[in-house]
């Protein structure tokens, strides 16, 4: 099924921010789930991990040269002001001189396929079991393989901003940005699915799988979050 531009804005604001309230995604995709969004929504946000964690990691080479020397500037002048400069080794005991050359920063590759790799695989294929739980076990038939796909295309892209955060060489705000769009993704999740299974009146098995299958969501999310600042901003 088709979407336009209105329904991509539309889907967007309920799969991120719409987690606090008001409809739920997968009422809104039950009659035309896409994979337009999913998909170009994976595309941004491997573009933006990728090109944001090389650039951080440009910044943070570029800040430790600076940092390096100066300390050991500012560790001189401490020495000299209080006397204890130590004097010049032998040259009988002094160690061959040794020079230390700074590789010049190069921009990383391979984190392009490493986290389109991450990516897809958790947005094509954690719904794929969840489909078949909810399907084969739980018996609930209502949402497609394709809805669970456009749903967790649409709420990763909280990532998207949380990322771009992550550019400045802070890490207590990368904690914070990365956590932050965890929980809107994670409270999007749990929301569509906890409803979705116990939307079937009288189902035993859905009401009884709903709380394990939430904390699965949950779990993953939060293991995908936490691997997303780990491999592309720690420095």
């Amino acid at each position: 099924n088709t979407v336009d531009t209105a329904d991509v804005v539309r889907r967007i604001k309920k799969g991120t921010y719409g987690a606090l309230g008001g409809a739920l995604f997968l009422d809104d995709v039950k009659e035309k789930p896409d994979l337009y969004g999913a998909f170009w929504g994976c595309a941004t946000l491997v573009f933006v991990v990728a090109m944001g964690g090389n650039f951080a990691d440009y910044l943070e080479s570029m800040s430790g040269s600076g940092s390096s020397s100066k300390k050991r500037m500012m560790m001189r002048r401490l020495l000299e002001e209080e006397g204890n400069v130590p004097p010049p080794p032998s040259p009988v005991s002094a160690p061959p001189a040794r020079v230390d050359a700074k590789e010049p920063w190069q921009f990383d590759v391979t984190k392009v396929s490493q986290c389109a790799a991450m990516t897809y695989a958790y947005v094509f294929l954690f719904p794929l079991s969840l489909y078949l739980v909810k399907r084969c076990y739980a018996g609930v038939r209502s949402a497609s393989y394709t809805a669970l796909v456009c749903l967790y295309g649409y709420s990763i892209m909280s990532y998207i901003p949380a990322s771009i955060l992550c550019i400045f060489p802070v890490e207590t705000l990368r904690w914070v940005a990365v956590m932050t769009a965890c929980a809107v993704s994670s409270a999007s999740l749990f929301r569509n699915v906890d409803a979705l299974l116990k939307g079937e009146s009288g189902n035993a098995k859905a009401m009884a799988i709903a709380k394990g299958m939430g904390v699965a969501i949950v779990g993953a999310n939060v293991i995908f979050a936490i691997a997303l600042k780990e491999l592309f901003f720690r420095f």
